[in-house]
C-alpha cells in the first residue's frame, strides 16, 4: 500500500509538471486565444473560399473540356469541308471526262449525227454488195451503147469509172471500226454520267454534312464562350473573396503582404486553432487526471493511516501470541519431561503412519473377505437350484420305471 501511495504521489508531481508546461504554452501562444474567439469566422471564410475555389476549378475544367469539344467540332467541320471539296472535284472530273468523250465521238463521226453515220454505212454496205454482184456486167458496158440489162446508154460506172471493190470494202471496214468506237464511247459516256450522278449525290450529302458540322461547331463555340464567361465570373468572385480574407486577417492581426495563397493561410490558421484545441483538451484531461489522482491520493493516505493503526494492533496481538507460545512451549516440555520434544514428535508421527498403514491393510483384507463371501453365497444358490433339478429328474425316472413295471405285471416292487 505504501508503494501505491508513493506511485500516486509521483504521478501527481508528474501531471503537475505537465500542467505547468501547458500553462507556459498558453502564455507563449496568447495570440491563438484571439483566433479561438474568431473560430466561427475563420471556419466560415475557409468554407466559403474553398467552395468558390472548387466552383472556379469546376468551371475552368468544364471550359477546357468545352474548348476541346470545340476543337474537335472544328476538326470535324474541316474534314467535312475537305470531303465536300473532294466530291466537288469528282463531279468536275466526271464532267471533264464526259466532255472529252463527246469530243472524241464528234471527231469519229466527222461532224455527223450517229444516225446519219449509220445510214451512210448501210448505203456503203449495199454499194459493196452491188459492186461484188455487178462486177462482170460493168466490164461489158461501153460508152454510147445500151446496157443489156436496163438499156441505158449512160454508164457512169462503166469500165474505167468503176471503183475497185477492195477500196469499198476497206472503207466499209474503216467505217465499221469507227461505229464500234462510237458505241464504246457511248458506253464510256454512260458510265461517266453514272459516276457523275453518284458524285453529285455524294456532293449534295457532303454539303448537308458540312452544314450540320457548321451548326455543331457554332453550338460548341457558343458553349465555349458561355463557359469562358462563367469561368471569368468565378475567378472575379474568388478574387473578391481573397480581398475579404485579407480584411479579416487584418482584423485578426495577421498581415499578408503581396500575393498569397488564401487556402494555405487559412489552413495554417486552422492548424493553429486545432493545436490550441488539442492543448486545451490536454489541459482538461490533465486537470481531470489530477482530480482523480488527488482523490486517490487522499484515499490511499486514509487507508495508509488505517493500515498503520491496524499494524499497531497486529504487533500488540503478535506480542501476546508470542507470550502464549512461550507458555505452551513450557507446558510441552513439562509433559514430555527431559526427552527431546522434536524427537518425540517425530517418533509419534512414525507410529501414527504405521497404525494408518495397518488400518489400510485390514480394510483391504476385509474387502476381499466380503467379496469371497458374496461369491460363496452365489455358488450356494446355484448348487441349490441344481440339486432341486436333479431330485425332480430322479423322481421322474422312478415314476417312469414304475409305470414300465406295471405294464409288465409288477406292482410296488423295486
Amino acid at each position: 500500500m505504501q508503494s501505491d501511495f508513493n506511485a500516486c504521489d509521483d504521478q501527481l508531481k508528474s501531471k503537475d509538471a505537465e500542467l505547468r508546461i501547458l500553462q507556459g504554452y498558453f502564455k507563449d501562444h496568447a495570440a491563438d486565444a484571439e483566433l479561438a474567439g474568431s473560430r466561427k469566422t475563420i471556419e466560415d471564410v475557409r468554407g466559403e473560399y474553398d467552395s468558390l475555389k472548387e466552383d472556379w476549378k469546376t468551371k475552368k475544367n468544364r471550359g477546357s473540356k468545352t474548348q476541346e469539344e470545340l476543337s474537335e467540332a472544328e476538326s470535324r467541320l474541316k474534314d467535312a469541308e475537305t470531303l465536300c471539296n473532294v466530291r466537288r472535284d469528282a463531279v468536275a472530273k466526271a464532267d471533264e471526262t464526259i466532255r472529252v468523250l463527246e469530243n472524241k465521238k464528234k471527231a469519229v463521226l466527222e461532224g455527223k449525227t450517229q444516225d446519219d453515220f449509220e445510214a451512210e454505212l448501210e448505203a456503203l454496205k449495199e454499194r459493196v454488195i452491188a459492186a461484188r454482184t455487178m462486177d462482170e456486167h460493168r466490164k461489158m458496158l461501153k460508152d454510147g451503147e445500151p446496157c443489156p440489162l436496163c438499156g441505158s446508154v449512160y454508164h457512169p460506172l462503166g469500165e474505167g469509172n468503176i471503183p475497185e471493190t477492195d477500196e469499198l470494202e476497206q472503207e466499209l471496214r474503216s467505217r465499221k471500226a469507227k461505229l464500234e468506237n462510237v458505241k464504246q464511247l457511248n458506253q464510256n459516256i454512260r458510265d461517266a454520267e453514272r459516276e457523275k450522278n453518284d458524285a453529285e449525290k455524294e456532293f449534295i450529302e457532303s454539303q448537308g454534312l458540312v452544314n450540320l458540322k457548321k451548326a455543331e461547331a457554332e453550338a460548341s463555340r457558343r458553349e465555349y464562350e458561355n463557359r469562358k464567361a462563367e469561368t471569368a465570373k468565378a475567378a472575379r468572385r474568388l478574387k473578391e473573396e481573397e480581398t475579404e480574407i485579407r480584411e479579416i486577417l487584418g482584423r485578426l492581426g495577421v498581415s499578408e503582404e503581396g500575393s498569397f495563397d488564401p487556402t494555405a493561410v487559412l489552413a495554417d490558421l486552422q492548424n493553429r486553432l486545432e493545436a490550441w484545441d488539442a492543448k486545451k483538451n490536454e489541459e482538461k484531461s490533465l486537470n481531470d487526471e489530477l482530480g482523480e489522482l488527488q482523490i486517490r491520493h487522499k484515499e490511499l493516505e486514509t487507508r495508509l493511516e488505517s493500515a498503520q493503526t491496524a499494524l499497531t494492533d497486529v504487533q500488540t496481538a503478535l506480542a501476546a501470541a508470542k507470550s502464549a507460545l512461550e507458555t505452551k512451549e513450557d507446558e510441552r516440555r513439562e509433559c514430555l519431561g527431559e526427552k527431546d520434544p522434536d524427537t518425540e514428535e517425530s517418533r509419534l508421527e512414525q507410529d501414527v503412519d504405521c497404525a494408518k498403514k495397518g488400518y489400510d491393510a485390514a480394510k483391504e483384507a476385509h474387502g476381499k473377505a466380503l467379496a469371497t463371501l458374496e461369491q460363496a453365497a452365489k455358488d450356494k444358490k446355484r448348487l441349490t437350484v441344481n440339486r432341486g433339478e436333479a431330485e425332480k429328474a430322479v423322481k421322474d425316472a422312478e415314476d417312469l420305471f414304475n409305470e414300465n413295471l406295471a405294464e409288465k405285471g409288477f406292482e410296488n416292487r423295486e
